[in-house]
């Protein structure tokens, strides 16, 4: 099951949300984040991503559980966090934990589990979503 949920029938929330979500990705945070997320993702020995849970019991991260480890929580306390049921808290617990905003978490979740979901391998969401965030990353000058 997603971590992600939707309500289609505000349109003008969806507008808003979408200029915050591109504030958050454009932001020098969010590139900084997004710097550290395309090495933190091409050094995972396997090239793979969890569906919806920060790390599964195979060992694999989602996008969010691979940079809170990267960040130095330890996989055991990410496996203890995946079984919590807590999914609408993540974002909140992003920015608490690994210093991220909310919407840049709740994008990476949204990437990880509905652009990349359930129906791809864990190797088609790795791919997946490390074109997306090379493709956010902006070019330096």
């Amino acid at each position: 099951m997603s971590r992600i949920s939707y309500n289609d029938d505000d349109n003008w929330a969806a507008i808003r949300w979408g200029g915050a979500a591109k504030r958050a990705i454009e932001g020098k945070l969010g590139q900084r984040v997004l710097r550290t997320l395309r090495d933190v993702l091409l050094a995972l020995p396997r090239k793979r991503l969890a569906y919806s849970q920060l790390c599964d019991e195979l060992g694999d991260y989602c996008v969010l559980g691979a940079y809170a480890h990267h960040k130095g929580l330890s996989r055991t306390y990410l496996e203890k966090q995946s079984n919590d049921q807590w999914d609408e808290d993540q974002p909140e617990w992003a920015h608490d934990k690994l210093g991220i905003t909310r919407t840049l978490a709740w994008e990476l979740m949204e990437k990880n589990d509905e652009a990349f979901g359930y129906w791809s391998t864990p190797e088609q969401r790795y791919t997946g979503v490390l074109r997306w965030v090379e493709a956010k990353i902006a070019k330096e000058d």
